[in-house]
């Protein structure tokens, strides 16, 4: 997903952030319309799109990844959740120029894909263009891992600013999660935490 070939150890680990996309998807439900489009942005190990597809069975979930392997587990995982029908996957890099697949799309989600200055600089780029959109989608953003040079809000809503001066600052919001247990290549071993996510829900 980083635009660069070889493994992708991050894609393939349990992040908190996926947790709480779920969740704020979850606390939307009322607002999102039956048959609503999920568009899921780097989806790693797909507890995003598991999540939302199980949320309401007439749900589409269409699921972007960089990495094959990402992308073949999920395959497998929707499968076994018979949640296949509602699931889909498709190869994409997010750094490219290539216009995300928007049409006809109620939500995106981008949960714990900010793993360096590089990446954020591009899923900032993103969110500037599903914000900039005459009607929106939804967006829900999530964080947990607070890497240096990862806030990409302070360019985002200039460009936001110079396109229509009133539009609203967008801001991280902050959530606990308790008891939180995670594994993964970096970390092999179940590990139980608490951790203070940044999100994003708009």
């Amino acid at each position: 997903m980083d635009g660069h070939s070889g493994a992708d150890p991050f894609g393939t680990v349990f992040w908190p952030g996926s947790l709480l996309g779920v969740r704020l998807l979850k606390e939307r439900m009322s607002s999102i319309p039956i048959g609503s489009n999920i568009l899921v942005l780097g989806c790693g190990t797909g507890v995003e799109a598991i999540g939302a597809a199980s949320l309401s069975p007439t749900f589409s979930v269409r699921a972007l990844d960089l990495n094959p392997l990402s992308l073949s587990l999920l395959e497998r995982a929707a499968t076994e959740r018979f949640l296949s029908s509602q699931i889909t996957t498709q190869r994409f890099d997010l750094t490219s120029a290539d216009p995300l697949p928007l049409e006809g799309v109620d939500v995106v989600m981008a949960c714990d894909i900010l793993y360096n200055q590089e990446l954020a600089t591009e899923v900032g780029r993103r969110c500037y263009e599903i914000l900039s959109r005459p009607n929106p989608p939804s967006l829900i953003v999530t964080d947990s891992q607070r890497f240096h040079g990862t806030d990409f809000l302070v360019e985002m809503n200039a460009r936001l600013l110079v396109e229509n001066p009133d539009h609203e600052t967008v801001m991280w919001g902050d959530e606990k999660l308790n008891n939180v247990t995670s594994s993964g290549i970096l970390v092999p071993d179940d590990q139980v935490y608490d951790i203070l996510v940044r999100y994003i829900s708009l």
